[in-house]
C-alpha cells in the first residue's frame, strides 16, 4: 500500500511544455514591441501604450486620441502577435493609423529560430520607423 509520502515528489525528468515555450516567445516579442513603443512615445505627446488579447492574438502598441469627444485625431500603431504550429511559427501584423488616416498593414511570418527572430525584430523596427515617418510628415 502506498503512503502519502511515497506519492509526493517530482518526476525525475520533466518534459518541456510547448505551452510554456509559446508564452516565453510571446513575452519576448511583447517586451521588444514595448521597448520600441517607449522610445517613440515621447515624440507623440499624450500617447499611451497598451497590451491585450483579442481574437486569438496578442495585441501590443501605442495610441493617441480617438473617442467620440476626441480633440485629437486618432493615431495608433498596434502589433498583433500570433503563434502557429505549436509555437514553431510566428505571424506579426501591424495596424497603423496616423491622424485618422489608416496606413497599409505590415505582415511578417517566419519560423521561431535564430533567423526568424532576426527577421521579426527587423520587421518591427522598420514598421516603427515607417510609422514615425508618416507621423512627422503628416503634421
Amino acid at each position: 500500500m502506498s503512503t502519502p509520502q511515497t506519492l509526493v515528489g517530482l518526476p525525475a525528468e520533466v518534459a518541456p511544455s510547448p505551452a510554456l515555450d509559446s508564452l516565453a516567445h510571446i513575452d519576448r516579442l511583447v517586451e521588444h514591441v514595448e521597448r520600441l513603443a517607449e522610445q517613440l512615445a515621447p515624440h507623440l505627446p499624450g500617447s499611451r501604450t497598451r497590451r491585450g488579447f483579442r481574437d486569438g492574438r496578442w495585441v501590443v502598441g501605442l495610441f493617441r486620441g480617438g473617442g467620440m469627444q476626441a480633440r485629437r485625431a486618432y493615431t495608433r500603431l498596434d502589433v498583433e502577435i500570433r503563434l502557429h504550429d505549436h509555437g514553431q511559427r510566428l505571424e506579426l501584423t501591424t495596424r497603423k493609423t496616423v491622424r485618422d488616416q489608416d496606413l497599409l498593414r505590415g505582415h511578417y511570418t517566419g519560423a521561431l529560430d535564430a533567423a526568424g527572430w532576426l527577421g521579426a525584430e527587423a520587421f518591427l523596427e522598420q514598421e516603427f520607423l515607417d510609422f514615425a515617418e508618416s507621423w512627422f510628415l503628416s503634421g
